[in-house]
């Protein structure tokens, strides 16, 4: 929806191409992120989905206005970003893997407070937004 919207929109501005190579790459990485397997890929395609609202939001770096709120936008996710790091690695040290399936498995058949500290850490990520 959002491409066909900018479409219209973007089509005389001069970094059309650039837009849509963003665009793309954005939408790209964030149906990576919903199809992952795992705690790694999440990272990784977390990470990718970040860059690419940084380079959205500061499209127009010639605008004082995009500068600064691109600025802002990138300390605020490695912040959050940091959080969800530590809540993978706290994940990954609680149940002793990074898939999906084998920590539910493993946190169905032994919870504890580090569990539950792991499981809050991540949560990090979304409220830094």
């Amino acid at each position: 929806m959002v491409m066909i919207y900018t479409d219209g929109y973007m089509a005389h501005d001069p970094g059309y191409v650039r837009f849509y190579a963003y665009l793309s790459l954005f939408s790209s990485s964030m149906l990576g992120l919903v199809v992952s397997p795992n705690l790694v890929q999440v990272y990784i395609f977390w990470e990718l989905v970040g860059m690419c609202s940084y380079l959205l939001i500061g499209f127009w770096y010639d605008r004082k206005a995009a500068a600064d709120a691109c600025q802002k936008a990138f300390v605020t996710n490695r912040v959050g970003d940091f959080g969800l790091l530590l809540g993978i690695l706290a994940l990954y040290w609680a149940t002793g893997s990074f898939e999906f399936n084998e920590i539910g498995d493993r946190s169905r058949n032994s919870f504890n407070r580090a569990h539950s500290a792991a499981d809050l850490l991540p949560c990090l990520r979304s409220w830094s937004s």
